[in-house]
């Protein structure tokens, strides 16, 4: 008999979304005994969310630095369709929650000298909110929640990178395509390379610029802020 880990559910949930996400996650055991999969939040008081990252790349490097912070448990990147959102839903329902909240992760911001922002124990990512109303019924087997996600989110990610790339969404999916050992190796690279600050400097502009670590480049890049002036959800971790 399959051991019961709550909250996962390997490639059993479908989504509906331009590009493929991913979460960081790790194993934990209740006192009880009981094992959940515990996954990363970002966000702040006003509004807090599961991390999604449109990058495999992105949420490898998020993983990498916190596993240099944390002992308790390894965090590990996940496919989305392995996070049993319904459960999750339920679990909320429980609580009193309307709404199923998640952060889209698309980058990390920098300061006006191009260092990556370090709070806590992770760089900070830059992302766009959005949230799912928690339907009445749910269940994890035979009413399943279908997460589908809009395209301007993904649109305004575009914008942001247009200098970089003729479609961010495009390139990104490429880029989620690759062997995760080959990702692995370079977001290791990725976190060796980084100038990080602890003491940011931010002007107007800098702070809703994102950077992500280029394979081809084999360095970090630089987005030029969003044409259509879009800023994304710029909430600490």
């Amino acid at each position: 008999m399959t051991e019961k880990i709550h909250f996962y559910a390997p490639a059993s949930h479908d989504y509906i979304s331009p590009t493929l996400l991913w979460s960081v996650a790790r194993m934990t055991i209740n006192h009880d005994g009981a094992k959940w999969l515990e996954t990363q939040w970002v966000g702040d008081r006003d509004f807090q969310g599961v991390a999604l990252y449109t990058s495999v790349l992105d949420a490898a490097i998020a993983a990498e630095v916190l596993n240099q912070s944390d002992t308790h448990s390894e965090w590990k990147v996940y496919p989305l369709s392995d996070l049993n959102i319904t459960e999750m839903m339920i679990s909320m329902k429980a609580r009193q929650k309307e709404e199923y909240n998640v952060m889209i992760v698309f980058g990390y911001s920098i300061d006006d000298f191009r260092n990556l922002e370090f709070y806590t124990d992770l760089y900070h990512s830059l992302q766009f909110p959005d949230s799912f109303p928690i339907s009445e019924g749910l269940d994890p087997v035979n009413n399943k929640v279908i997460l589908n996600f809009g395209t301007s989110n993904f649109e305004y990610m575009n914008d942001y990178w247009h200098e970089e790339f003729t479609s961010y969404c495009e390139y990104i999916e490429v880029v989620n395509a690759q062997p995760f050992d080959y990702i692995k190796e370079h977001a290791h690279h990725a976190v060796e390379s980084a100038q990080v600050t602890r003491t940011p400097v931010a002007g107007s502009k800098s702070q809703f610029c994102v950077s992500t670590y280029s394979i081809e480049k084999q360095m970090w890049i630089v987005s030029s802020s969003a044409i259509h002036g879009t800023k994304p959800a710029n909430n600490l971790h």
